[in-house]
């Protein structure tokens, strides 16, 4: 089980954490800024045979997935896959859009574009901050 925090923006001030919220959710082109209640910490979804994780403040990481029948249904987890870029923001919705910051050394690149995108279909698990 994950352990959920309260509510953060990474590589941002307390002080400031609301305000760099809203340009978040601006980039990810949303209507409005989600209520404490509704901000979402991790998100788990399938990508091109990849099981991924997404969580505010760490680098996307997972597992690639051997389907174990035909429908696609029942996978077991393969080698560990990772990508450089850190979540900034998840953004519940239809699709869920998720904010990213790309590692600011030498050429170490993501494969992700900023934002990206989940569609709820590929969702397998979400986890909100702790509310206070």
């Amino acid at each position: 089980m994950i352990q959920v925090p309260r509510f953060f923006v990474p590589d941002s001030n307390p002080e400031t954490w609301e305000s760099d919220f809203a340009k978040l959710a601006a980039i990810a082109l949303q209507q409005r800024v989600p209520t404490l209640a509704e901000r979402i910490y991790s998100i788990t979804f399938v990508h091109e045979g990849e099981e991924w994780t997404a969580t505010v403040g760490e680098s996307l990481h997972g597992f690639r997935l051997r389907y174990t029948d035909r429908k696609r249904t029942s996978s077991e987890r393969l080698n560990p896959v990772a990508d450089p870029a850190k979540v900034l923001a998840i953004f519940a919705g239809r699709p869920y859009v998720v904010v990213i910051k790309y590692p600011q050394t030498g050429n170490v690149r993501s494969v992700w574009e900023n934002p990206f995108y989940v569609s709820e279909h590929s969702l397998k698990d979400e986890v909100r901050f702790a509310t206070p």
